[in-house]
């Protein structure tokens, strides 16, 4: 079962990555400003705790037991946090709701997010019982 979740947090970690630079991007990949804008910073942000929820994702994958699973788990649960609290709240996007990074970045970040948070919950109160994984 730990496979399954990790293959899961690794795939929304890339996701994570993806979005706010090819997907939906921040304002300086669409135009050309002489200072970086709000979006900028929150896409570099994303960038760190995608590749970092990736990592947890791929180190789940590999766990053999019950605590790695719970420990990886519960910081998978503070990223998926972070993940919706730094283009809601910390950092924020652009004002104007015409950007791709107001009507795209902001709410996919806060969906993948939320994803994140719901997988890990899942995968933290199923490894309780287990000792050992079972290999697949």
């Amino acid at each position: 079962m730990s496979k399954f979740f990790g293959v899961i947090d690794s795939l929304i970690g890339v996701l994570i990555v993806i979005i706010p630079r090819y997907v939906f991007p921040s304002c300086e990949y669409i135009r050309q400003v002489s200072s970086p804008m709000k979006c900028s910073y929150t896409r570099r942000a994303e960038l760190a705790i995608g590749i970092v929820i990736t990592i947890g994702g791929i180190t789940m994958f590999f766990s053999k037991s019950r605590e790695a699973v719970r420990a990886v788990s519960i910081i998978l649960i503070g990223l998926g946090l972070m993940t919706i609290l730094i283009p809601s709240y910390l950092i924020g996007v652009c004002a104007s709701p015409e950007m791709p990074c107001h009507y795209g970045m902001l709410p996919s970040l806060n969906l993948l997010g939320g994803l994140l948070i719901i997988m890990s919950l899942i995968s933290l109160f199923s490894s309780k019982g287990a000792e050992r994984i079972e290999k697949a």
